[in-house]
């Protein structure tokens, strides 16, 4: 993964066990955590739906392929 990938997870993806669909949030990769570990990747995102930044979790993303 790098700055500039277009990412998307599941967010609440927990809650399918009640019957609650996740809802797929998109959103652009801006840097490397501070945070960011060798062992433990931890991304700096730029929400699509909202405009606002983000922190996730590498192993939470999937990076959207461009055809």
């Amino acid at each position: 993964m790098k700055p500039g990938d277009l990412v998307y997870w599941h967010e609440n993806a927990w809650l399918m066990s009640q019957g609650i669909e996740p809802k797929v949030v998109h959103a652009v990769v801006v840097r490397e955590s501070l945070y960011s570990t060798p062992s433990r990747k931890i991304w700096s995102v730029l929400r699509c739906d909202t405009g606002l930044p983000g922190t996730v979790h590498e192993s939470d993303l999937n990076v959207k392929s461009v055809s």
